[in-house]
């Protein structure tokens, strides 16, 4: 939200907004993360390793952001945006078991990144047998 607050109210480039944003989620995230080390409630190990990951995702994400134009970086970011609100009001009813292509993205409490292996391996076996 605050990225299309500063594109919209402030005429920034996307570019320009998702970078004042991480310096904002940057400075947020710091100050949380001191807190829960504070408090001991840390795997540290497990946030070390998720820091690297991430880290390199970045690093790789920001690479391609510099490939890509302004005009692909705003049709990203409206699919995206896009995509997360028809998230939001999908009905509630579905069942986490219905792993076919028209629903796969309407599980609401799976994500994308566990429901996709487990339904193409559902496809994969039915392919073989």
């Amino acid at each position: 939200m605050l990225t299309a607050a500063f594109v919209v109210f402030f005429g920034m480039t996307f570019l320009q907004a998702v970078a004042t944003t991480k310096m904002i989620n940057v400075f947020s995230s710091g100050v949380a993360t001191l807190v829960f080390v504070w408090r001991d409630v840390v795997d540290l190990k497990l946030g070390i390793i998720l820091g690297v990951s991430m880290f390199l995702g970045a690093l790789l994400g920001g690479r391609i952001t510099q490939l890509l134009s302004t005009v692909w970086l705003r049709r990203i970011f409206i699919a995206a945006v896009l995509g997360l609100a028809l998230k939001l009001l999908l009905p509630l009813h579905l069942k986490v078991s219905q792993f076919e292509p028209e629903c796969l993205f309407a599980l609401y409490k799976v994500p994308i990144s566990v429901a996709f292996p487990v339904w193409w391996s559902s496809i994969w076996k039915r392919r073989k047998s």
